[in-house]
């Protein structure tokens, strides 16, 4: 199973798909559509070619934290979920596929993933699930944000390093103003006052000391 993980993460086929001249036509091809994923109970919206390799074999997701919150989530059984850096809502849908009942906060503040959590969303309008575009820091106001066009995953708020797309294809990320708040923000909300999260999953491209001195 790890050598067929190291495999996945070392030959993506968007690796060898961006070299080629069907690159320009990747706004056409890579269509959004639900897929059956392993560990969560409903289909899960994915683009086409940004998802390929989950689609060919989404049992190799991040193996190690997966199971790292199967365990939590059956020990403790969390009443209340929140998932910073939700990407497509993988984490989020597994919690509530293992806590039916469990309320779910994603924060995501690239609208294109927000889209796919969205319609993935549509299909079972859960009202304990909240979707939020804020990016959490150590500061409450706007920052920019830099996306990632190629996986959705690796998009983050501006630092001094070169981005993951930079590094790998050779492209620059595209740039958005987003609105940033803090944990401890989050939480004057009556409503997250109410019941704070249990468990949260962080995964924000190496701001995550940066959002913790927000809380």
């Amino acid at each position: 199973m790890m050598l067929l993980e190291t495999i996945r993460r070392r030959f993506h086929p968007l690796h060898v798909l961006r070299r080629a001249r069907v690159a320009k036509y990747f706004g056409i091809l890579d269509i959004r559509l639900p897929v059956r994923v392993h560990g969560v109970d409903r289909r899960i919206y994915v683009r086409l070619l940004r998802h390929l390799s989950s689609i060919i074999d989404n049992r190799l997701i991040e193996t190690e934290l997966t199971a790292l919150i199967r365990v939590l989530v059956a020990r403790d059984r969390p009443a209340m979920f929140w998932d910073i850096g939700a990407h497509i809502g993988f984490y989020s849908w597994m919690f509530l596929t293992l806590s039916p009942s469990g309320h779910v906060v994603m924060f995501e503040p690239d609208p294109g993933n927000r889209d796919l959590i969205r319609r993935t969303l549509a299909g079972d309008m859960n009202p304990n699930v909240v979707v939020l575009p804020y990016a959490i820091s150590d500061e409450n106001g706007e920052a920019v944000f830099e996306r990632d066009p190629i996986s959705g995953a690796t998009g983050g708020l501006t630092r001094d390093r070169a981005t993951f797309v930079a590094r790998n294809f050779g492209i620059a990320a595209p740039t958005m103003t987003v609105a940033t708040h803090t944990l401890d923000r989050i939480m004057e909300s009556p409503k997250f006052a109410a019941m704070p999260p249990a468990l949260i999953k962080m995964d924000i491209e190496g701001a995550e000391l940066q959002a913790l001195r927000g809380g």
